[in-house]
């Protein structure tokens, strides 16, 4: 599936172009997934991935983010699969608030990540409560 996504992917960004990110770090996620191989296998590679989670400074603290997250790990928990989340700077305690229980790795390691040197990037998990 890898290859086939990346493929489409391509074509996707050539065809509809991002005009609102900058080119050079608009497939940075994309350009990670590489050094992820190791991590959303065996009991990980069936999961709900909670990602570009994120509400405007100007809504924050109204309990808008949390029920976000509460509708991914719902869904991960009806489909009795890990939910996951990539941390942003300074939210690793709204995540553990929300029910993440495991911490595992940071989405920076590894030689040549083009994330290395992002602050925050910790990956959280959320496992099912039937296993």
């Amino acid at each position: 599936m890898k290859p086939a996504s990346a493929i489409a992917m391509s074509v996707h960004e050539k065809i509809w172009p991002n005009r609102a990110a900058d080119p050079k770090t608009e497939n940075i996620i994309e350009r990670t997934y590489p050094f992820f191989d190791d991590i959303w296998i065996g009991e990980r590679a069936e999961s709900w991935y909670l990602a570009f989670l994120s509400v405007h400074p100007d809504y924050q603290g109204r309990g808008i983010g949390k029920t976000l997250v509460r509708w991914g790990l719902d869904r991960a928990e009806r489909d009795g699969v890990v939910a996951s989340v990539i941390s942003a700077l300074g939210k690793n305690g709204f995540y553990q608030r929300c029910g993440f229980d495991e911490q595992y790795r940071k989405a920076t390691e590894g030689d040549g990540n083009p994330l290395a040197g992002t602050e925050g990037s910790e990956m959280f998990w959320k496992w099912p409560s039937k296993r």
